[in-house]
């Protein structure tokens, strides 16, 4: 169980966002069953993501 995909036991934490997107296209077939994932709207990594995402 996790709030974001960097708390999943992939590895995810340390990869930038395309490797990030791989890895969860490649496990995609475990979300739901071995990878729950529960948003925190209140705060985490999500926020400096996007963030950063609007920044052109």
């Amino acid at each position: 169980m996790a709030d974001n995909a960097g708390c999943l036991p992939c590895g995810m934490k340390v990869m930038n966002r395309a490797a990030r997107n791989a890895a969860i296209d490649a496990a995609r077939a475990d979300f739901g069953t071995q990878y729950i994932v529960f948003p925190n709207p209140a705060y985490g990594s999500w926020m400096t993501n996007f963030i950063l995402s609007a920044i052109p």
